[in-house]
C-alpha cells in the first residue's frame, strides 16, 4: 500500500496550478517526512554545566519520495515539472503546500504552508517501469488553517432603538434609556491555535462607516477597525491583515475593478485585526440609514500551527 487514502498532499504555484501528489493514476507518495519542528539552541557553558541561552525555530525541510507510474512515467514527470513552472534561479514566488486528512468519516482538516523547492532528484526506472523521484521542500512559514465566519446584519425597522438589559456591554446612554445602535451585531469567534491569527475581512455593501471591534469575553477591547467610507449594494470592502498582503481595497462587483482605499481607514484604530488565542466577541456597526438593509460580513481567520 503506497498511500493512506485519508491523507493527501497538493502543491500550487503562482499561476494557481494545483498538483495532487496523491493522484493514484499518475503520482503516488511512497514516503514522506519532515512534519516536525526543529530548534537551533544556544547554550552557556559554566564549568561544564550547560544553560540554555536562547532558542530559535529553525528552517524545516519536508521530504517526499514520489513514484510516477507507468505507462509513460517520464511523460508524467515532465508534465509535473511543467505544471510547477519552476523559475530556475529559485528567487521567485514560494509555492503553497496543502496537507489534508480525515479525522473521521465527516470531518476533514486542511492546512497549508509556504515552501521553496530545494531539490528534485530523479532516479532510473525501477523493475515495474515506474520512476522514483526525491522531491525536497524547505518550509518558509508555519502551517495555517483557514476558517470562515459569516454573519448577517439585522437592522431594526421601527424606532431605531433596540432595548437591552442593563448588563449588556454594547449600549450607550441617552436620557437614562440604554439602547444599542440599531445595526450593532455581535458574534462569537475563537482562535484554537497558540499564535495570533491574521484575518481577511469582507464587508459587503450597502454600508457606511463600517466599524468592527474585537473584545475578549470580559469586554476588554483587543483591537478595532473603522473605514470612513460609504459603499453601495454592488460593492464590498476587503481588509487583509496578513503581513505580506496587508491592504484595504474596495471592489466594484459590476466592473470587477478594485480600488485602494487605504487612506480611508480611521487611523485612531489598529484596523488590521489579529485574533489572539482564545475566545472572543466581534461587534459590528454601520451608520447606514435605518431604512436600508446592511450587507453581511465575512471574516476569514488564518490559524497558525508549528506542529500538525
Amino acid at each position: 500500500m503506497y498511500n493512506l487514502p485519508f491523507r493527501t498532499f497538493k502543491i500550487s504555484n503562482n499561476k494557481d496550478n494545483l498538483i495532487n501528489l496523491c493522484d493514484l493514476d499518475n503520482i503516488i507518495i511512497l514516503s514522506f517526512n519532515g512534519l516536525n519542528i526543529n530548534f537551533d539552541n544556544n547554550y552557556l557553558n559554566i564549568d561544564n554545566n550547560f544553560i540554555l541561552n536562547n532558542s530559535k525555530h529553525s528552517l524545516n525541510q519536508i521530504n517526499f519520495k514520489l513514484l510516477f507510474i507507468s505507462p509513460n512515467p517520464y511523460g508524467k514527470f515532465n508534465d509535473f515539472i511543467n505544471k510547477l513552472n519552476i523559475n530556475l534561479d529559485n528567487k521567485s514566488y514560494p509555492f503553497l503546500l496543502f496537507y489534508s486528512f480525515w479525522i473521521n468519516e465527516k470531518t476533514k482538516l486542511e492546512y497549508y504552508c509556504e515552501v521553496i523547492i530545494k531539490s528534485i532528484i530523479k532516479t532510473e526506472l525501477n523493475n515495474n517501469n515506474d520512476l522514483e523521484v526525491d522531491f525536497i521542500l524547505e518550509q518558509l512559514t508555519n502551517w495555517k488553517k483557514e476558517e470562515d465566519k459569516l454573519f448577517e446584519i439585522k437592522p431594526n425597522k421601527t424606532s431605531g432603538k433596540i432595548y437591552n438589559e442593563h448588563n449588556n456591554k454594547y449600549y450607550f446612554k441617552l436620557n437614562r434609556i440604554k439602547y444599542a445602535n440599531q445595526y450593532n451585531e455581535k458574534t462569537k469567534i475563537s482562535n484554537n491555535s497558540y499564535l495570533a491569527s491574521d484575518t481577511l475581512i469582507t464587508i459587503n455593501g450597502p454600508t457606511k462607516d463600517p466599524y468592527l471591534k474585537l473584545e475578549n469575553i470580559n469586554g476588554k477591547v483587543i483591537s478595532e477597525l473603522k473605514i470612513n467610507a460609504e459603499i453601495n449594494e454592488n460593492e464590498k470592502i476587503i481588509i487583509d491583515s496578513r503581513l505580506k498582503t496587508q491592504s484595504i481595497i474596495k471592489v466594484d462587483l459590476k466592473t470587477e475593478k478594485s480600488y485602494n482605499i487605504y487612506q480611508y481607514q480611521d487611523f485612531k484604530y489598529t484596523n488590521f485585526i489579529q485574533i489572539p488565542p482564545g475566545n472572543y466577541h466581534i461587534l459590528y456597526s454601520s451608520n447606514l440609514s435605518k431604512d436600508k438593509q446592511v450587507g453581511n460580513i465575512n471574516i476569514k481567520k488564518f490559524e497558525e500551527y508549528i506542529l500538525i
